[in-house]
């Protein structure tokens, strides 16, 4: 649970870095302006809120998941890999 906790994070990582390193203007036609696209800046702030969730999943599995678990019993590492299916899944239907 520990390595699935740590592959998140560092995805959660990479997907900020690369909202963050995203160019959100466009180049208008026989001119040097560049003018913000908000369907750019739109899928931006998508890939923020996707990253930050990937984050949020990762922190609570490296904190409630693996050996030193919070629950004596082990229905939280039954029902730890299923939530976070759960909610992964619906990130990424409310991203694409």
């Amino acid at each position: 649970m520990k390595a699935l906790g740590w592959l998140l994070v560092v995805t959660g990582i990479v997907l900020f870095a690369t909202a963050l390193l995203m160019d959100t203007s466009v180049a208008v036609p026989h001119s040097d302006v560049r003018v913000n696209n908000f369907g750019l800046l739109a899928d931006r702030s998508n890939l923020f809120l996707i990253a930050f969730g990937i984050e949020i999943i990762g922190v609570l599995i490296l904190l409630l998941g693996g050996k030193g678990q919070l629950v004596a019993s082990g229905s939280l590492n039954r029902w730890l890999p299923l939530a976070v299916f759960f909610v992964l899944a619906a990130l990424l239907a409310a991203g694409v």
